[in-house]
């Protein structure tokens, strides 16, 4: 996180206002691309995109997870 707060400062702000809207605290996925936290926030950050995720192998032709 420090790394890329360094190339790109303005990563703070998205970082503190998804951290206000969902009292969560936000973590930085991979390159550094995206905010995330864990739970379900719909509509908590305007502008913000709804992922969800399910377990590795969830619906390969179950009806849950194993």
């Amino acid at each position: 996180e420090p790394a890329a707060l360094a190339v790109e400062p303005r990563l703070a702000e998205w970082r503190d206002r998804l951290g206000a809207a969902t009292g969560a605290v936000p973590h930085l996925a991979g390159s550094g691309s995206t905010w995330f936290v864990e739970g379900a926030f719909d509509g908590a950050v305007d502008g913000a995109v709804v992922a969800r995720t399910v377990p590795a192998g969830w619906g390969a032709g179950t009806a849950s997870p194993s």
